[in-house]
């Protein structure tokens, strides 16, 4: 499968996000004009694509689309018609020695807009592949004229939040400057809950500190459930989840109002790389936040 640069925009259709509310569903709701809403019933501007939502997408879709299709389903001719903008998003692969040391990076570079390389792991793991001759410099010299690169932690939680914050920036210290950081929490993080929200508080504001470029947690729901506490996290950065692509449904976003990059396939076919590789969507807006 051939992926493309992007920008990529989401299609919004009832039970979005798993009903949770989000900013482009927000933005959809505030130019739907008020003659294809209920007149007692008016929409509010909630997040949440409901049945209220949809209906009034359909509405609006039986008399302004050019080739009206009344499906509920907002796609690029709806958002168009409402002259409704949401963010764009990028493809992004993120690899380890796990994709092997033989990467054609300019092979890469044509397909993916974004590369995100493991770096680190607790407090003594260097990644061996970020460091090889084919490693991270040949990797920014193939990706720089169009695309982004970034690197990743591997946390373990077994070591005090700086003494692994400060492994990862003493490993990509010489390393070819990022555009993008990320701390992967996974299922054997040692700590939970306000132990585990403080620790990764701790080394967000480490790296930060040092690198002030955006850095987002890569964790899921299972894990957020299990060792985190949920409502406090998106106060520490913005969100990286994996959830898999099934009939175009985003993962649930809570506690954000939207993830900043998406997960949707850990075995995706990549030109230039042999071995499958997680293949992801990235919100543009991370590298323009303005």
């Amino acid at each position: 499968m051939i992926y493309r640069l992007g920008p990529w925009t989401p299609t919004l259709k009832l039970g979005h996000a798993g009903n949770r509310p989000t900013h482009d569903v927000m933005a959809l709701q505030q130019r739907l004009p008020s003659w294809c809403q209920p007149i007692t019933r008016r929409l509010t501007a909630d997040g949440i694509y409901g049945k209220a939502t949809e209906k009034a997408v359909k509405t609006f879709q039986s008399t302004h689309a050019a080739n009206p299709i009344v499906d509920g389903i907002v796609g690029p001719e709806t958002l168009g018609a409402l002259n409704v903008h949401l963010d764009t998003h990028s493809t992004m692969i993120d690899v380890s020695h796990h994709q092997g040391f033989n990467i054609d990076w300019n092979a890469v570079a044509e397909h993916v807009a974004v590369v995100v390389m493991k770096a680190s792991e607790g407090t003594t793991h260097v990644d061996p592949m970020i460091v090889t001759p084919n490693g991270a410099a040949t990797a920014y010299g193939a990706i720089k004229a169009t695309g982004a690169l970034g690197y990743y932690h591997y946390a373990l939680g077994n070591h005090p939040a700086g003494d692994e914050a400060e492994h990862f920036l003493k490993t990509i210290e010489y390393l070819p400057q990022p555009l993008l950081l990320a701390l992967d929490v996974e299922s054997n993080f040692t700590l939970e809950g306000e132990l585990a929200f403080q620790w990764i508080e701790n080394w967000i504001k480490m790296v930060w500190d040092k690198m002030q470029i955006p850095v987002l947690i890569y964790t899921s729901r299972r894990v957020m459930r299990e060792k985190m506490i949920p409502s406090t996290l998106a106060y520490l950065a913005n969100v990286w989840m994996p959830y898999p692509n099934v009939d175009g449904n985003q993962p649930d976003p809570y506690p954000w109002m939207g993830w900043s990059a998406w997960q949707y396939t850990n075995k995706a076919t990549v030109p230039g790389i042999e071995s499958p590789c997680d293949l992801s969507w990235i919100n543009d807006r991370i590298f323009y936040p303005g």
